[in-house]
């Protein structure tokens, strides 16, 4: 089989992009959203259309719409609408918030305890209107602390994978577990040993309840080279993707400043593809043939 790049998923989280989402919510009665202030600058740009530089694929592109956990949002016309003017129906649709384990309106479980109906609710929306979906299990079911037992976790993942694409048929591909849960950020964090382990184990159980499923992570909080690479080292070819975040800033610096570290990402990224691919390129029987992705996040 012939050998190809590592699939990478690269989110961005960009505090500017924050009227996005104030656009979206004011869509369906604001749910105490805050309006935020945007600043305007002028730039000049000089666009070639004739010129084709690079083809992009479409998973290059997504945004992250934790509303959509909530049906009332999946289901209101307007809501859906402003999704799909923002993202052209193109990339991702990532499923991520801490909302989903925690007791909120976001929440899709209690105690270890899925519920079934308002995920069938929330996402045949997004299903029925042809949107590719990733969901994120950020944690086990106690919440941002309980991700540091791989059985529990694992058990409580393909709970969810049955629910949603067993019972209620959804479809769903892509899975990314946890979310920013490495030694470094998270504390005391998972060594790259423990953070194999934890994905292994759960791949194994939510694969074991629908094989045809893409499971990656680790969702890492930024691009850290060295434990990406070595995450890979370990996992290859139970990993189907690697997943980390970058952040532009906190809004309050320039818009030159964002923009330099949207290149240090790219320098990383590139790095990080390099590594990976070395990995993968020495295993036997190659790569399975898949599109290398990204997305921005809001």
């Amino acid at each position: 089989m012939k050998a190809t790049e590592f699939p990478i998923v690269y989110s961005t989280i960009k505090v500017m992009l924050l009227f996005v989402m104030s656009l979206l919510v004011s869509s369906c009665g604001g749910g105490g959203a805050k309006s935020t202030a945007i600043t305007s600058h002028a730039i000049e740009v000089t666009i070639h259309w004739d010129k084709v530089v690079r083809k992009i694929p479409s998973y290059a592109y997504g945004v992250n719409s934790p509303a959509n956990f909530i049906p009332a949002y999946s289901n209101n016309p307007t809501f859906m609408g402003h999704l799909k003017s923002i993202t052209q129906k193109k990339g991702f649709i990532r499923l991520h918030g801490w909302g989903m384990l925690g007791d909120s309106p976001e929440a899709w479980q209690k105690n270890g305890v899925w519920d079934s109906v308002k995920i069938n609710q929330a996402l045949r929306p997004l299903v029925d209107n042809g949107y590719t979906v990733m969901i994120n299990i950020p944690s086990g079911p106690q919440g941002e602390d309980d991700y540091r037992d791989p059985v529990v976790f694992a058990t409580f993942c393909a709970d969810l994978v049955k629910i949603v694409n067993i019972d209620h048929r959804l479809g769903i591909k892509y899975w990314e577990i946890p979310n920013e849960r490495e030694a470094g950020f998270s504390n005391p964090g998972l060594s790259v040993s423990e953070m194999a382990t934890l994905i292994k184990t759960s791949s194994a159980a939510m694969k074991d309840v629908d094989p045809s499923i893409k499971v990656g992570g680790p969702a890492a909080a930024w691009i850290n080279l060295d434990y990406l690479a070595d995450l890979v080292d370990v996992l290859y070819p139970t990993i189907d993707f690697i997943s980390a975040h970058t952040y532009s800033g906190d809004g309050l610096n320039s818009l030159e400043a964002a923009y330099d570290i949207a290149l240090f990402a790219a320098a990383d990224l590139a790095k990080l593809r390099t590594r990976a691919n070395a990995v993968t390129a020495s295993a036997s029987g190659g790569v399975n043939t898949y599109p290398s992705f990204s997305q921005n996040t809001i």
